[in-house]
């Protein structure tokens, strides 16, 4: 069943906050565990500094401006971590599981780091403008679709992958569709806060879809509006609870006990910026079967 959610949205200003900051914190969360597990490995005091590095970065990034993080100073914080790795593991004695499993997580890192330095320059450039219409080329912004589910894949530690045609598509493999298409052409205007919600709907929908499943997602620029779909053929959502799911941190109630990271805002985020660009945003879901997010935003409100 679809249906168009129409229902105010009252957060408080602590909240808006949290969901300007929803991609970015759940990217320094997974960068966070990755650098825990590579201390269990190595043990001691290994990696504690880039820990506080990162949870003091998470605390402000939740209380304070976007733009106090720069590019400059993740690309600081990049190279601490290897001069970390370094340090803790070249006069350590350490088996070859062990090493293997090190510089796997080193290079999910560096996965994460080029999430992170996409993430940064979108902040930054939204600092101040969340409306403002710019233009990007498509396949940048495809781009940076693929660098996130890249990043999700290397974090998975190979519960599950990314296929792109159906013939290439394992077991554990999600078959994913990102289909982005310009007005004119190669290029797309849009807001920038709309290709952060985007992205955040993708990583919904590998969340509460079974690895096998399928992700479609769209992004098209028509002349007078822009749309936003993404589709999954995962759990679902209870007919009854569709109004619900936008509500700021509520789950529905069939995936309450899905282990899931993140703090459940991406629907809340992206119906709340839909609105706040004079959108519509609809729901289509069955239990089961899958769940269809669309949203159109006018360029001409």
């Amino acid at each position: 069943m679809k249906k168009e959610i129409t229902m105010p949205l009252n957060l408080s200003e602590e909240q808006k906050r949290l969901l300007d900051m929803h991609g970015f914190l759940n990217i320094l969360t997974v960068l966070q565990e990755e650098l825990l597990r590579m201390k269990t490995m190595v043990g001691g005091v290994a990696f504690e500094g880039c820990l506080g590095v990162v949870k003091k970065m998470i605390e402000t990034l939740a209380e304070n401006s976007p733009t106090i993080i720069t590019t400059h100073q993740m690309l600081e914080f990049q190279s601490y971590i290897e001069e970390e790795y370094t340090l803790h593991t070249a006069d350590t004695v350490l088996s070859e599981e062990v090493s293997k499993k090190l510089e796997s997580s080193r290079n999910n890192i560096r996965s994460i780091f080029r999430v992170i330095h996409v993430r940064v320059r979108e902040l930054l450039l939204r600092s101040g403008n969340d409306d403002e219409w710019i233009t990007m080329s498509s396949s940048d912004v495809r781009d940076t679709c693929l660098e996130l589910l890249e990043a999700m894949v290397k974090n998975s530690k190979k519960r599950f992958g990314v296929s792109y045609k159906k013939e290439h598509q394992k077991e554990n493999d999600y078959l994913v569709d990102i289909d982005i298409s310009g007005y004119n052409g190669s290029e797309m205007t849009l807001p920038l806060v709309i290709l952060q919600s985007f992205q955040d709907l993708i990583a919904n929908s590998r969340k509460y879809t079974p690895p096998g499943g399928t992700i479609h997602a769209r992004l098209k620029e028509e002349p007078n509006r822009l749309i936003m779909q993404v589709k999954d053929n995962g759990f679902g959502i209870p007919e009854d609870q569709f109004e619900h799911v936008v509500e700021f941190g509520f789950r529905a109630r069939n995936v309450l006990h899905k282990d899931t990271k993140g703090g459940g805002f991406g629907l809340t985020k992206a119906y709340y910026v839909t609105k706040k660009l004079n959108g519509r945003f609809w729901i289509d879901s069955k239990m089961d079967s899958g769940t269809t997010i669309t949203a159109e935003i006018p360029k001409n409100p």
